[in-house]
């Protein structure tokens, strides 16, 4: 797996990025993707944003290796959320300032408004940027691809994040890139957030709503959030088997999709990039790592903001997922409350844990 390409965000929320990530691991990072800063006014789905300052490590990074893919991300995918023309009016704006700073080689859209913002943009600038369809989009079928194409122009995405529901169908990834040859998909390797989850879609546009910008409502509804368990992830350590009912790649896994995927995209922005470097080396070499390690670095699945689910996942550490565990996950019909697989590999785990 020495040769696989990688997707890492980018923040600088904790410092130690270029020393720890990008400095031993540049000779396989495909693109870093990244949010505008705050104060250009555009929002992003994980309300996690870089700074000028971080801009410009990320052109510094480019220096090193002129082939870096710096990917904008314009992915606030709110349902219902109507856009004036002063935000319309703000995103070009901010198109325009960031292409002639040189800031981006790519712009990953989450949705047919901003393509079609983004096209005619494209169009005005003349511009030689690619388009990527944000994980996002949820883009899951060929069938939504071809109309995407039918209607804002034959190949007007040159890479596809693959939905979430799709990350275990090799099945469907090996026709997507027969149908679709010219198209690079892009797979996420660490969001664990389990399947047909009722809240991931509110969770989604609730991260991304663009009041942010111009209501208060918004810190009143974040404080809730934790008092309320909004955020379905947190539960106790019986229910951690929902975790395996996520669709993460472990770092071991990904010889499985050989041929089949050209980037694999980390979740990152949020995250300490000491401890992210070691996924990040975990994924280039394909190693296998412990449960913890995989609760942790989880970009979603679980939570391990209470004190007690801390402790409760740090029970895992050195506590493996038996192999034929993802052999079976690639199988899998979703159908986790008449399976049960995972949760009786779970409870067995759980088991060894509480009888040593």
């Amino acid at each position: 797996m020495d040769n696989i390409q990688l997707a890492i965000g980018y923040s600088n929320v904790l410092p130690g990025f270029y020393e720890n990530i990008w400095t031993p691991h540049k000779k396989n990072i495909h693109s870093i993707f990244f949010s505008a800063p705050k104060d250009f006014g555009v929002n992003n789905a994980r309300g996690v944003y870089t700074t000028k300052d971080a801009l410009q490590e990320i052109n510094k990074m480019r220096t090193e290796k002129p082939e870096l893919d710096m990917n904008l991300l314009l992915n606030c995918a709110c349902i219902g959320n109507r856009l004036s023309q002063e935000d319309e009016f703000r995103v070009k704006c901010l198109l325009n300032r960031l292409y002639e700073m040189q800031c981006f080689t790519s712009i990953s859209v989450s949705n047919a408004w901003y393509l079609r913002q983004v096209l005619k943009w494209k169009q005005e600038q003349r511009a030689e940027v690619d388009i990527h369809g944000s994980v996002i989009w949820d883009i899951k079928s060929i069938d939504e691809v071809e109309n995407i194409f039918w209607r804002y122009g034959e190949n007007c995405l040159q890479c596809i994040n693959i939905s979430r529901k799709r990350v275990h169908d090799l099945e469907f990834l090996e026709k997507f890139k027969a149908h679709f040859p010219e198209i690079k998909i892009k797979l996420i390797t660490n969001e664990w957030c389990m399947h047909n989850c009722p809240e991931q879609t509110a969770h989604a546009n609730y991260l991304s709503h663009w009041a942010e910008y111009n209501r208060l409502e918004k810190n009143f509804i974040g404080e809730r959030l934790v008092t309320d368990g909004v955020q379905f992830c947190i539960y106790d350590v019986e229910n951690f088997w929902r975790f395996l009912c996520g669709k993460g790649v472990p770092p071991d896994c990904l010889h499985y999709y050989n041929g089949l995927v050209d980037i694999w995209k980390i979740g990152s922005r949020s995250k300490d990039p000491v401890i992210m470097a070691e996924l990040v080396e975990a994924y280039i070499h394909g190693k296998q790592k412990d449960l913890y390690f995989l609760f942790k670095t989880s970009h979603g699945g679980i939570s391990l903001a209470r004190q007690q689910d801390a402790k409760n996942a740090a029970k895992f550490k050195n506590i493996y997922l038996p192999e034929e565990w993802f052999k079976r996950r690639l199988k899998c019909e979703d159908n986790c409350y008449e399976c049960k697989y995972c949760k009786h590999i779970f409870d067995d785990l759980l088991k060894n844990i509480r009888g040593s």
